[in-house]
């Protein structure tokens, strides 16, 4: 039987493994993690400056397309006015007071591209402030001032957005070889990434797997990345303290079992001291028999002598030898009752008894005792706690399983003890799977010296028989089918606080 102790491994045994791979993942990516975002911030960050910029280049053209829409309805405003004074002669001063307004408004308006724009305005200001006799001419003046402004300002409008388109596409290829850029300098993080972390866990995994098939070899620390040579080291310090525990559990284990063995041995050679004491009590049982049959006539042939020697009284030499021969008699007489006295047997007390650790613990014990090639079994019924004679019991099962491994002998074979309780009854019985018993051993019955084996004594059924007599039980003996036998010790049960 080997019992192994458990081997229990602290942080300060191994270097704090957990704490050496936590430090080495956090190392490994702090500086990608930290990279990666800043690439990210970057990325977002020139995303971010483009849409300023094309917000920041609209603002001035919407606000310029808003100075020359209302230089078009100015325009128009006065091809009106004129077309109004070819058709009725004469031109409403009312819409001469607006449209005046309206340019004071433009002339005052920011926006204007051209740099003599306001002049132009001014001027057609005039010319409608001074349209006299002749307002036709004036307005047609006013017009053409109106007309200059408007195209100086299409034109610059047109260079704006010329402008405009080359300073977005210039953005827009500096944003694009920033984003290739910001890519390569990713696909470097990751193989770097790779290098630094995926390699390192997969060479810690593969010494993991090492370590988990018992292998304590030492990781090589040459040519080891120098963010895994500290969990390297760690790994070997181990290693080492595994494989000195490792060595520490084997000797003990070893010890143990040199120790188990050998009170195994020593319990045996009691069960066999046990087994013969038991051998002597039947056969002083036996004696005891024969003692108690002899005591009678004894005393009967002591009565009849003395009767002979008061009929004799008158022959001194007939009275002298009767004499001698009932001192004898009473000398044999004193033998019979002192061996009957010393055959009385102290009957074991009655204690509490758990059925299934009586037999796995003899079961155990008994595995050193009988071939490797057969199997012992234990079917027990529940938890059976029951008062009887425990060593009683563990010695009469003891000599039923032997007797079985006699029966199978080196073949391969199983022996099942069974034990269950039904009511007032407790049935124990060993069981095998070899030859069985002979049918005249069946016929007769059990009793002391007579064997169904050869080299048998004969005393080992008649021990058990003896047990079950006392606590008022029966014993079965029947063979099994195909071929085996066994034997069925019916108890009753009492329980534990019976």
């Amino acid at each position: 039987m080997m019992v192994a102790r458990s081997v229990s491994i602290s942080d300060t045994d191994v270097g704090h493994p957990n704490r050496a791979v936590t430090a080495l993942v956090l190392r490994s990516v702090k500086l990608p993690a930290a990279l990666v975002a800043l690439i990210f911030i970057l990325a977002l960050a020139a995303f971010a400056i483009i849409a300023w910029r094309a917000l920041w280049h609209l603002g001035p053209i919407e606000n310029h397309l808003a100075v020359i829409t209302r230089l078009q309805h100015a325009g128009l405003n006065l091809e009106e006015l004129s077309v109004s004074h070819l058709v009725e002669g004469h031109v409403p001063e009312k819409r001469i007071s607006q449209l005046r307004t309206k340019l004071d408004a433009l002339i005052a308006r920011d926006g204007l591209l051209v740099p003599n724009a306001r002049e132009h305005l001014g001027n057609a200001k005039t010319a409608l402030a001074n349209l006299g006799e002749d307002p036709g001419e004036g307005l047609l003046a006013a017009l053409e001032q109106i007309r200059i402004v408007l195209r100086d300002e299409v034109q610059a409008h047109s260079v704006q957005l010329s402008k405009l388109r080359e300073d977005l596409l210039l953005e827009f290829s500096i944003t694009g070889i920033a984003l290739v850029v910001l890519s390569g300098l990713g696909v470097l993080l990751v193989i770097r990434l790779r290098k630094r972390v995926l390699n390192p866990l997969g060479t810690l995994e593969h010494f993991l797997m090492l370590l988990g098939q018992r292998d304590y070899s030492l990781a090589s620390v040459e040519s080891v990345d120098p963010i895994i040579l500290p969990l390297t080291e760690s790994y070997n310090h181990l290693v080492v303290r595994l494989r000195e525990l490792e060595k520490e559990s084997t000797r003990y284990r070893d010890t143990l079992e040199q120790e188990v063995r050998t009170a195994t041995e020593a319990l045996l050679v009691q069960n066999r001291n046990l087994a013969s004491a038991e051998r002597l009590a039947t056969a002083g049982e036996v004696a005891a028999r024969i003692a108690h049959e002899l005591r009678n006539p004894l005393a009967g042939m002591q009565m009849a002598l003395s009767n002979i020697r008061i009929e004799c009284q008158d022959q001194k030499d007939v009275v002298e030898r009767i004499d001698l021969v009932i001192d004898e008699l009473r000398r044999i007489t004193g033998l019979v009752n002192g061996l009957l006295d010393q055959s009385r047997i102290t009957p074991e007390p009655i204690v509490v008894t758990v059925i299934g650790r009586v037999v796995e613990e003899l079961l155990t014990i008994v595995r050193y005792q009988i071939p490797k090639e057969i199997e012992l079994r234990s079917d027990i019924a529940g938890e059976i706690v029951c008062r009887m004679p425990k060593d009683s019991l563990r010695q009469a099962l003891l000599n039923l399983i032997l007797n079985a491994a006699d029966a199978i002998g080196a073949n391969a074979g199983q022996i099942t003890v069974h034990a269950a309780a039904s009511g007032d009854m407790l049935e124990l019985s060993v069981s095998d799977d070899g030859p069985g018993f002979p049918a005249d051993f069946l016929r007769e019955g059990i009793s002391p010296f007579r064997t169904g084996r050869a080299g048998g004594t004969g005393l080992g059924l008649s021990i058990v028989s003896r047990l079950v007599r006392n606590l008022d039980g029966r014993i079965e003996l029947v063979n099994v089918k195909p071929h085996g036998a066994c034997v069925r010790l019916l108890l009753p049960f009492r329980g534990a606080n019976a």
